[in-house]
């Protein structure tokens, strides 16, 4: 059996500004962090320093250059030693469609070591927001809200990330209803839910939907949930119950009836063999 951690969320209130963001610069970070998970976004940009970080099961290490981009539904474990970082956190108000879409689900992948000519591009804007936040000098959120779109262009060129193609109006809709179920699907997002955030009726994004993805809105939320769960499963010590309601589920016998009916066996005996 592969060694596992314990995994807990971190509930650290994020004091965001009235923009709804939080950027910190930190020094001489060195601790071993046990997998966790956050309830906002995060962007960390390395200055120096070394050490290495499990995100979604997968190792990667973290030197000067190591950019990495956390969404919500992503689960990470942190050894690090003298680390100075820009830590940027912010809810995905702030995010357009189409960052959204490029960094959400937890598939992994959104690491990446920059050249020392892109580190030096990403470090002046990120001075350029710290000032900002900590002066809050005339027009503010205006240059934030300037800088933070500088920095996602960015990052969406460092990590090669197309540009989205215009696909007709319907699955342009249902690929931001499931950007949105990606990100959402701990909270138990409601069909209604999201066809208010889509400025839609439910009815009219069930029908579309199923026409799109072949699936029904449900069927989708719980393949989300029910993959995440397997990840917790493989790379963490928590309960079967503690898993059934990190990954959004409100009722523990719903979890293992549909966990059973997508695997074909219990969570319990899925644990046992990774």
């Amino acid at each position: 059996m592969k060694n596992k951690q314990n995994a807990t969320m971190w509930n650290k209130t994020r004091e965001f500004n009235n923009y709804g963001f939080n950027i910190v610069k930190k020094h001489d970070l060195s601790f071993k962090w046990d997998l966790h998970w956050h309830n906002s976004w995060e962007i960390e940009i390395v200055i120096d320093g070394s050490g290495y970080q499990l995100l979604n099961g997968a190792k990667h290490d973290i030197s000067r250059g190591s950019v990495y981009i956390l969404n919500p539904t992503d689960f990470h474990e942190v050894d690090i030693k003298e680390l100075e970082v820009y830590n940027i956190s912010f809810s995905d108000d702030l995010l357009s469609d189409e960052f959204i879409t490029a960094f959400s689900g937890s598939g992994g992948g959104r690491t990446k070591h920059l050249t020392e000519e892109k580190l030096i591009q990403l470090t002046s804007i990120c001075e350029m927001l710290l000032y900002e936040y900590n002066n809050s000098p005339k027009y503010s959120d205006k240059t934030t809200k300037c800088l933070l779109d500088l920095l996602f262009i960015h990052l969406l060129r460092i990590f090669d990330i197309e540009k989205t193609k215009q696909y007709d109006t319907k699955k342009t809709m249902i690929n931001n209803a499931v950007s949105y179920i990606n990100i959402h699907f701990r909270e138990n997002p409601t069909l209604s839910d999201v066809a208010s955030n889509l400025g839609i009726t439910p009815n009219y994004l069930s029908e579309q939907f199923h026409l799109v993805t072949g699936k029904k809105y449900k069927e989708y939320l719980n393949d989300v949930r029910l993959i995440y769960a397997k990840k917790l499963l493989a790379s963490s010590n928590l309960s079967v119950t503690e898993i059934c309601f990190a990954s959004g589920f409100s009722s523990l016998s719903n979890f293992l009836r549909v966990f059973k009916e997508r695997f074909g066996m219990s969570p319990q005996s899925m644990q046992k063999q990774l």
